[in-house]
C-alpha cells in the first residue's frame, strides 16, 4: 500500500512539474529578427523612393551639363565657374533634402508597421538581424515586413520652393551668358 502511495505521489509530482513547465514555456518572451535594410530595398515604396531620387538626379545632371560645358570651353570664365558651383550646391541640397524626406516617410512607416506586426503576432521583442549572433530561421520576419511595407503609399511630390527651380534657371542663364560672350 505504501508503495502504491509513493508511486501515486511521484506521478502527481510529475504531472504538476510538466504542467508548470508548459505554463512557463508559453509565457516566455517571443523574439523575432528583421533585416531592415533588405526590407527597405525590396519593398515597393523603397524601390519607388529610389526611382524618384534617380529621376531627380538625372534632371539635375541635365541642368548642370550646360554649365560644365561652358567651363570646359573657357576655364578662365569665373562667372560660369561661380554659377556652376552655386547650381551644384543647390542640386546637392535638393537631393539631400528629398532623400531625407522620402527616407523619413519610409522609416516612420516601417516603425509603425513593425510595431503593429509585433503586437499582432505576440512578439515581445524584434531585433535587428545585424545585431544578433545566432537565431532560428523561424524567428526571421523580414519577408513578412516586406509584404507589410508594400502597402505603404509615399508622397513623392516634392515640396515647391524657389531653390528647387533655380538649378534649371541657373543652367539656362549660364548657357545664355556663354552664348552672349561668344557673340561679342
Amino acid at each position: 500500500m505504501r508503495q502504491k502511495l509513493t508511486v501515486l505521489f511521484a506521478i502527481a509530482l510529475l504531472v504538476l512539474a510538466v504542467g508548470c513547465n508548459e505554463q512557463s514555456a508559453s509565457s516566455s518572451p517571443r523574439v523575432a529578427v528583421v533585416d531592415a535594410n533588405k526590407v527597405m530595398q525590396e519593398c515597393a515604396p523603397g524601390k519607388q523612393a529610389i526611382g524618384h531620387l534617380e529621376e531627380i538626379s538625372n534632371k539635375v545632371r541635365k541642368d548642370i551639363e550646360p554649365l560644365q560645358e561652358a567651363i570646359k570651353k573657357d576655364q578662365s570664365d569665373q562667372e560660369s565657374m561661380k554659377k556652376f558651383q552655386e547650381t551644384l550646391g543647390k542640386a546637392q541640397k535638393l537631393l539631400t533634402s528629398e532623400q531625407d524626406r522620402l527616407f523619413g516617410q519610409l522609416n516612420k512607416a516601417f516603425t509603425e508597421r513593425l510595431e503593429a506586426y509585433r503586437k499582432a503576432n505576440n512578439f515581445s521583442v524584434v531585433l535587428l538581424k545585424s545585431q544578433v549572433l545566432a537565431y532560428d530561421g523561424a524567428a526571421d520576419i523580414t519577408n513578412a515586413m516586406v509584404k507589410e511595407m508594400d502597402g505603404v503609399k509615399l508622397s513623392l511630390e516634392t515640396p515647391k520652393t524657389e531653390e528647387k527651380a533655380e538649378p534649371a534657371a541657373a543652367a539656362e542663364e549660364s548657357a545664355e551668358g556663354s552664348a552672349d560672350k561668344k557673340a561679342e
